[in-house]
């Protein structure tokens, strides 16, 4: 399995899991479920661990999602068997234009098919 980001982050800080939980005051086992995505970060939680690595916020959770889907207007991260663990707001605008390209080309794959035949 892949590191996350912020089990690099930490890392190429020279940092044990226990200093780093200390340093935002969460056990060492919170911070392990944080790395191993196994349990949601609050914005708040995630503030305090950027000041500690001394990166953006955003740079926490870059390039840690796995098993994305769309439902009810989110994007949703979970662990690929029906369990969804993470929600990410998306703008309405976005979601409806994804909708859009993927119904147009729905539309051309079964025109493609009906031609083949």
């Amino acid at each position: 399995m892949p590191r996350s980001k912020l089990t690099l982050l930490r890392e190429q800080k020279g940092l044990s899991q226990q200093k780093l939980a200390s340093l935002i005051f969460v056990e060492q086992s919170t911070l392990s479920k944080y790395e191993n995505n196994q349990l949601h970060m609050s914005d708040d939680t995630r503030q305090l661990l950027a000041q500690a690595l001394g990166v953006a916020a955003e740079e926490i959770t870059q390039g840690t999602v796995v098993n994305t889907h769309f439902e009810n207007g989110s994007i949703a991260q979970g662990n690929g068997i029906g369990h969804i663990e993470h929600y990410y707001h998306v703008p309405k605008e976005l979601l409806d234009s994804m909708v859009a390209q993927q119904n147009a080309l729905t539309s051309i794959l079964k025109t493609m098919a009906e031609k083949l035949g």
